[in-house]
């Protein structure tokens, strides 16, 4: 049955509605349908085991329709609903709202008991609900702070029973939050407000924007696992999602990537080597001039690509030809000027991760709307540097796709890099090695345990070779400790796409057995399937009739069954789950 996402097209309040499926599907939701309010959607709401509205401002009778709805056995969440909305559900709006206001989750109740107690960045308004006049039963989820440590008494989250049916409340727009969470501050587009000199980089954006109070969290993240766990605790039936990884084993993983800048043959090698003895692969961006060249020649890169490494492009609009453009005006030349070189000299693949020297950027999400059309699927420009040294810059460690301010999405991931090597960290890293690895693995260990998104590591050839090796040694050693795999860049953007277009159907619950359909390809010939469990027992499950292994994985307060689904890694196939529970 599966979710229905309504939204409102045209409407301004619900510019950043249809990006809700974006953030549902990067936490593995894939049972989802998106149509916009109207009669027929409204005809079918009892056919979705949950109902999810975006911010909106429906007529009168939509807000019946939908307020029977729920009191007839609904399940229904409303992110930001209208005033209207608010009231029928049995709210008292104060007609106030805390700006810009921070959200925190509680402890005490199922959907927040597993989400950090921290108060969160939304940079939104929040609306403010009257405390003492909230419907019986109702429990508040999160409370809303005018800053990271001012409390006040409203409500941000509720769940509230209504009828037979039961409502889960946002006072915020939670999918816009998590878009100015992980893209920073538009306004600050085409400005250096960081500090750091020439070029204008997608850090910019984020100055006077993150509270280095809460750069440890990923504020993103745990805006998205409230909406996931809201989702468990009111649908009709517990909702599948797909696991974050290919297999189940995998709690989180390095994505290893390099930027060229002119290194030296041996220190490519030595790179290379190193990656391999930890069992690894890393995906390396060429610098293809037009002035000044890689030594990474077509024959070259054949050869390391037969030992399972990849190759992209680290454009460069530094390069002389460029040194007395403005940067903007020369970015989409310089990127299909590249493109077109690669795809002649170097061919076999296409480029689908990419970093551009110095993080050079264009616009607000103008670079992605160029990545989009030239193949790109995963951008790793944003980087947690200086005082954000493996914090959570963008809020999140997880792949996550970019989206305008008219809400128009865009189909490039943003995969945000924790950990690297170049001139802002060389002190450190040379005189403290061991110490930074440590650190490192701390995160690692977090993502293991905690928040199950990949570390992704940036090595330079050069300083790898001259100063960095061991502090990046160290960390793969951990790595291979703690069974994280160490993929390579193209590996994780090829996987992430494929996760993306994956899709759950035909779900159905019958006597404790859930079955559904997975359909889709992936590179390693895999997903894993997660489905909510209640009673804790290891459930049977079988793929195609075939028995498979289940492992129970406890995630944001809830336990799961990962099942894994052997599907193709060359074209789309479907595949029958059986979960016996």
């Amino acid at each position: 049955m599966g979710m229905l996402i309504l939204t409102q097209p045209g409407n301004r309040a619900n510019t950043y509605g249809p990006y809700a499926a974006a953030v549902l599907k990067a936490e593995g939701f894939a049972d989802l349908d998106v149509q916009p309010i109207g009669p027929e959607s409204l005809g079918r709401l009892n056919d979705y085991d949950v109902v999810i509205l975006t911010p909106s401002l429906p007529r009168r009778a939509v807000v019946e329709r939908i307020v029977d709805y729920v009191k007839a056995g609904g399940r229904l969440i409303a992110l930001r609903p209208s005033r209207l909305l608010a009231v029928e559900l049995g709210l008292a709006p104060t007609d106030t709202a805390a700006f810009p206001a921070y959200v925190r989750p509680l402890p005490g109740n199922a959907i927040s008991a597993g989400v950090p107690h921290e108060s969160i960045q939304t940079h939104l308004p929040v609306d403010n609900y009257e405390p003492l006049q909230l419907p019986e039963g109702t429990r508040e989820i999160a409370r809303v702070y005018l800053d990271a440590e001012v409390e006040t008494s409203y409500p941000a989250v509720l769940h509230m029973p209504l009828g037979k049916g039961q409502a889960v409340v946002f006072g915020y727009d939670l999918s816009q939050a998590v878009a100015l969470i992980r893209q920073g501050n538009p306004s600050h587009q085409g400005w250096r407000t960081l500090g750091f000199g020439n070029p204008y980089r997608p850090n910019d954006m984020y100055s006077g924007h993150l509270d280095p109070r809460r750069m440890h969290l990923p504020q993103a993240d745990m805006h998205a696992m409230l909406l996931g766990n809201a989702i468990n605790a009111i649908a009709k039936h517990p909702q599948p999602r797909l696991w974050y990884y290919d297999s189940p084993e995998t709690k989180s993983m390095v994505v290893l990537d390099s930027d060229d800048d002119y290194s030296p043959l041996e220190a490519f090698e030595a790179l290379m080597d190193s990656v391999e003895a930890h069992n690894g692969h890393i995906s390396i961006y060429l610098m293809l001039g037009p002035s000044k060249y890689t030594i990474a020649t077509p024959e070259r890169v054949e050869g390391w690509r037969a030992r399972g490494h990849s190759f992209g492009i680290h454009h460069n609009a530094f390069d002389p030809q460029y040194v007395n453009e403005e940067q903007d005006a020369v970015m989409e030349e310089i990127v299909r000027r590249d493109t077109d070189y690669f795809r002649e000299h170097y061919g076999g693949e296409t480029v689908i991760a990419n970093r551009n020297h110095c993080l050079g950027w264009k616009g607000y999400v103008d670079l992605p709307r160029i990545y989009e059309d030239v193949g790109v699927v995963l951008d790793t420009n944003l980087l947690s540097i200086r005082h954000q040294w493996l914090q959570y810059t963008n809020g999140s460690g997880h792949p996550g796709k970019f989206v305008d301010t008219d809400g128009e999405i865009i189909e490039v991931f943003q995969q945000l890099t924790q950990a690297y090597d170049d001139a802002s960290v060389k002190a450190q890293l040379s005189s403290n090695p061991v110490g930074e690895a440590k650190a490192t693995r701390q995160v690692m260990l977090e993502k293991k345990e905690r928040y199950f998104s990949p570390l992704t590591m940036l090595s330079h050839p050069v300083s790898f070779y001259t100063y960095s090796s061991a502090y990046q040694n160290q960390c793969w050693d951990y790595a291979n400790e703690l069974g994280l795999p160490i993929w390579s860049a193209f590996e994780w953007a090829d996987f992430v796409r494929a996760r993306d277009q994956a899709q759950v159907s035909q779900s159905a619950w019958n006597n404790g057995s859930f079955s559904c359909t997975v359909s889709g390809s992936s590179p390693s010939g895999s997903f894993t399937l997660m489905v909510p469990l209640h009673n804790g027992e290891t459930p049977r499950a079988s793929v195609d009739g075939e028995t498979v292994d289940v492992t129970l994985q406890d995630a944001y307060g809830y336990t799961y069954a990962l099942v894994p689904v052997p599907i193709s890694s060359n074209g789309a196939e479907s595949r029958q789950v059986v979960v016996q529970t």
